[in-house]
């Protein structure tokens, strides 16, 4: 196992995973390091939102050309960070389609409407 997502959709967090590994890391316990990530695969912007992201901690050097190779040894490393917003709220556009459901229209153009 090379990681583990321990956010995903916008519902569920599990700190229990984050709180084990890095008392294993810090025991000297893990084998390899084992990196931590979010979801990344938001089915639907307007039901769905971003309220956690994985930070890839990447040294000056990599962050010039941050190519796949570069994200691959990242995260054979270990080296990502959570960030969790617990305060998410809908986005705006979210509220639109709460007005008419039924409308393909609007349901197709709500990111694009404003107040």
């Amino acid at each position: 196992m090379d990681g583990f997502e321990i956010n995903n959709e916008m519902r569920w967090y599990d700190p229990k995973t984050v709180h084990w590994l890095e008392r294993l890391k810090e025991n000297n316990q893990l084998p390899r390091p084992i990196f931590l990530s979010t979801g990344t695969d938001i089915h639907n912007p307007l039901k769905e939102w971003a309220t956690r992201w994985t930070e890839l901690l990447l040294n000056p050097e990599e962050l010039k050309d941050p190519n796949w190779s570069v994200i691959k040894k990242a995260l054979s490393e270990g080296r990502t960070r959570i960030w969790v917003d617990h305060d998410y709220c809908e986005p705006f556009e979210a509220k639109l389609l709460k007005l008419n459901k039924t409308s393909l229209t609007k349901r197709v153009f709500t990111p694009d409407f404003s107040k």
